[in-house]
């Protein structure tokens, strides 16, 4: 933009860029806005909370208690009747 008008950008080497600005003094404003680099910005703020929120779930939820050992053989372990 010059003088917040838009301007035609030009390249100027490989990795340069330039505005044709006429003589005088102007004001030359350059902007950056990738829309996937937001995309992304906001799909990895999506997964960190709600990986946040599954391991803030998984540490409040109540513990079972172990089932007791017993020293029977089980017949799902092939234990004689």
């Amino acid at each position: 933009m010059v003088d917040g008008a838009e301007a035609r950008l030009l390249r100027a080497s490989y990795s340069m860029r330039a505005v044709p600005v006429p003589e005088g003094v102007h004001e030359v404003q350059f902007r950056y806005e990738p829309r996937l680099l937001y995309l992304g910005a906001g799909v990895s703020l999506a997964t960190t909370l709600m990986i946040a929120l599954l391991l803030l779930r998984g540490s409040r939820a109540p513990r079972e208690p172990a089932p007791p050992a017993s020293s029977e053989p089980s017949k799902a372990a092939g234990g004689n009747p």
